[in-house]
């Protein structure tokens, strides 16, 4: 039997990520990558009911994970909403406190993934646009500071073999 795997999908959301992939065609790299990570996970829920996936959306405007939950967001059906509104052109504004570490990043938690999960990462979209997406927090660095903390809290002492996987252009 293969060892336990626990794997977390780094997927950016900065504006660039909207551009057309392959050129000239109407699918984008964030539709791709998201497509990616969705089969990612679905590959390792059918491999091993004993494999975790998460994954960590930079540059959302919204922050919600294993450091800093919001108030108001307590599942993937709430983050689903939340993109599906941004996808509308809707915008979404919630008030940080200044002590939230690393803003702007969502996590779908590292656990057994579930329907709702995939539902909700198939509805991510960029939040940012390119005037403020450069000063906007939550860039690749605290992605992986945060993605690296869920694996250390659910695998510590545990025998997991451990993956970052990131999807940016």
């Amino acid at each position: 039997m293969a060892g336990k795997e626990a794997v977390v999908f780094i997927l950016d959301t900065f504006p660039s990520m909207n551009s057309p992939y392959p050129k000239d065609s109407e699918s984008t790299r964030l539709s791709q990558a998201k497509r990616a990570v969705i089969n990612a996970i679905a590959d390792q829920s059918w491999r091993s009911k004993t494999h975790e996936c998460g994954c960590i959306v930079l540059k959302t405007g919204l922050t919600h994970h294993h450091m800093a939950v919001m108030d108001g967001i307590d599942d993937e059906n709430a983050l689903g909403y939340y993109f599906r509104k941004v996808a509308r052109g809707k915008k979404v504004h919630v008030d940080l406190d200044d002590e939230v570490h690393f803003p702007n990043l969502i996590e779908f938690d590292l656990n057994r993934i579930t329907p709702q999960t995939l539902r909700a990462i198939s509805h991510v979209c960029s939040t940012s646009d390119e005037s403020n997406a450069d000063v906007m927090q939550g860039d690749l660095c605290d992605g992986l500071i945060v993605a690296a903390d869920a694996l250390y809290q659910r695998t510590n002492g545990k025998k997991f073999k451990r993956k970052i996987v990131l999807f940016t252009d």
